[in-house]
């Protein structure tokens, strides 16, 4: 890609563009983006003289990474409702009992004496934490939560934590939908924090929550403890910005 005058983003080391195209990799897989179809048939000339591709444009569904694309005429879907299934039938929870929510309101769980290492809950992390970062901002809170244990859980933190499980085998059709801009050249963006006050019994330390819009579309978002203990509710805000 270097050699076809492609730069690297100094923000995400998988993503390159140029003047037109922006290219995305992950290990062999390839997704490509651009505003010129016939830039983006002269690029894919030029790689395919360089490495063998399979072509999979054309197609209005298809699956980047565990994520579902959905192309329209209105803008773009994304799901991940087959890697959903995926999960919950790993961790036999496909034919449980749906939560409506995915964590207890005001729960409050204080840090075991060590982890019980019979149980998953890393490995549960994990595959909640990369449905979060995926297309889930709804778990932001919960995921956050629960990862704080990590070193620290026993039985009663995981059966927790299986709640999500039971909200995503409720909710596993959500998606996060872009859509087209009426003016492609004019771009409005939009950040929105908030934060909680002291609420964790272990440390005391608040929590903040943020997400960044485009044109009215979710692009970012992120849920986490911060790092001073606020002493008030005006400051934990003020640390959350």
């Amino acid at each position: 890609l270097l050699s076809l005058n492609f730069k690297r983003s100094c923000v995400d080391p998988c993503l390159y563009y140029n003047h037109s195209i922006f290219v995305l990799i992950w290990v062999d897989d390839c997704l490509l983006f651009s505003k010129s179809l016939t830039d983006l048939d002269e690029f894919k000339k030029k790689l395919k003289s360089k490495v063998e591709l399979r072509d999979l444009s054309g197609k209005s569904e298809l699956c980047f990474l565990g994520i579902n694309i959905i192309i329209t005429e209105n803008g773009i879907r994304l799901n991940q409702n087959e890697l959903i299934g995926k999960v919950l039938k790993k961790f036999g929870m496909n034919e449980s009992k749906i939560c409506r929510i995915p964590i207890e309101p005001k729960l409050n769980l204080l840090k075991a004496d060590g982890e019980d290492r019979s149980l998953p809950y890393r490995e549960l992390i994990g595959c909640l934490m990369y449905i979060m970062l995926g297309t889930r901002p709804d778990l932001c809170f919960s995921v956050a939560y629960f990862s704080q244990f990590q070193n620290c859980y026993d039985r009663n933190h995981f059966k927790n934590l299986k709640n999500v499980l039971r909200y995503l085998n409720g909710s596993r059709n959500v998606e996060l939908k872009f859509r087209n801009s009426n003016n492609p050249t004019k771009y409005e963006i939009k950040a929105y924090a908030d934060a909680d006050f002291a609420n964790n019994l272990n440390d005391r330390k608040s929590v903040s929550g943020f997400l960044i819009k485009i044109n009215n579309n979710l692009v970012f978002w992120k849920s986490s403890k911060q790092e001073l203990v606020a002493l008030s509710s005006a400051e934990a805000e003020y640390i959350a910005l």
